[in-house]
């Protein structure tokens, strides 16, 4: 989440009230997802939970660093306007067209669509039915159409998939402990049993903590009053994914080549040493073959590469082409990267 990191792909929800676009370091994510608006029964659609605003200021500054801005459609306590809609065809049809149009006058990338939950047999054949008929509308002018699904859910019937680009697996908020690293794997394993292959597969991992209450902790304030160990995941009775498990989780999907790793939410991480998203750079860079020239071989054309667009040409790690030669993640493309691209990729 083909998508732009390859093999794995990061993408994030932002929720557009709770941060300024200046403060996103887009140049980590392939995808911003914008949450949200949402249908109404008519197939209108619902601005009341946006600043328009600053999804155009968000567009704006993602569009100049390569990133995808997608527009999310419902979400929790957002979604009551799905069942009516997707019952009757006119509005199916009304809200396909309604959100394609907003897609091109915001100059997005694609829909995220977040009906949760779909509960009955029937929501689930008219979501089937609604995304089968979104999807060459919106294809038809270059936009994607993702899912955002349940862990074990099965919201749509198995005929969808192929009309899916891909998945975001919502492995979250499952019982207490809220999202272990085995659950994560149990989460992904069900939706490839269902249909997708690994590379529409696209893991969702927390930037917050769950207690058995339960309460909800963002992670940023989990470190500042707690200061836990890197390994730890459970702290003051409070559940949540630290460093060492977003980095495992990482890890596993480049290693099976899954389609990328999603966060909920950006706001809610550090951005210092504790920093998640630094976990997720980390568990891809170890695990990436760095294939900088793009001719599917790790060799010595590439460490020429490193050497000679990089580090002669003393490149900035804000710039994320740059970043990926950034291989020991010290902010710098220096001898320590040539080092290591050597002892490690080079036999």
């Amino acid at each position: 989440m083909d998508l732009d990191w390859e093999p794995v792909s990061s993408s994030t929800d932002y929720a557009s009230r709770q941060f300024p676009v200046s403060s996103i370091r887009f140049n980590d994510f392939t995808h911003v997802i914008f949450f949200s608006i949402y249908p109404n029964s008519n197939g209108s659609l619902n601005f009341s939970q946006v600043t328009l605003d600053h999804l155009t200021s968000l567009v704006s500054r993602a569009h100049a660093q390569n990133t995808k801005v997608l527009i999310c459609a419902g979400g929790w306590n957002l979604s009551g306007g799905f069942s009516p809609m997707a019952a009757s065809s006119s509005a199916r049809a009304a809200f396909i067209e309604n959100m394609k149009n907003f897609c091109l006058t915001y100059h997005l990338d694609g829909v995220d669509l977040d009906w949760e939950p779909v509960s009955s047999s029937t929501d689930r054949t008219n979501y089937t039915l609604l995304i089968q008929q979104m999807k060459p509308v919106l294809a038809a002018e270059g936009l994607s159409l993702s899912i955002a699904v349940f862990a074990q859910g099965q919201e749509f019937l198995p005929a969808a998939i192929s009309s899916i680009d891909w998945i975001s697996v919502m492995a979250y908020d499952l019982g207490y402990p809220h999202s272990t690293y085995d659950a994560a794997m149990s989460a992904v394993d069900h939706w490839r049993a269902y249909g997708f292959v690994p590379s529409k597969i696209v893991l969702g991992v927390p930037f917050y903590g769950r207690d058995s209450v339960p309460g909800y902790f963002a992670y940023t304030d989990i470190v500042k009053d707690y200061h836990p160990a890197p390994e730890q995941d459970m702290i003051a009775g409070i559940s949540y994914n630290g460093p060492a498990t977003i980095e495992s989780k990482t890890a596993w999907l480049v290693q099976n080549d899954y389609g990328g790793i999603m966060c909920w939410e950006l706001t809610q991480d550090t951005t210092d040493s504790t920093s998640l998203l630094n976990a997720i750079a980390k568990g891809f860079h170890a695990n990436s073959p760095p294939d900088f020239n793009g001719d599917n071989a790790i060799d010595a054309i590439d460490l020429r590469y490193v050497v000679e667009h990089w580090l002669m040409a003393e490149c900035s790690v804000t710039n994320a082409w740059c970043g990926r030669a950034d291989l020991d993640l010290s902010a710098q493309v220096t001898l320590t990267d040539v080092a290591v691209f050597a002892g490690h990729w080079l036999d």
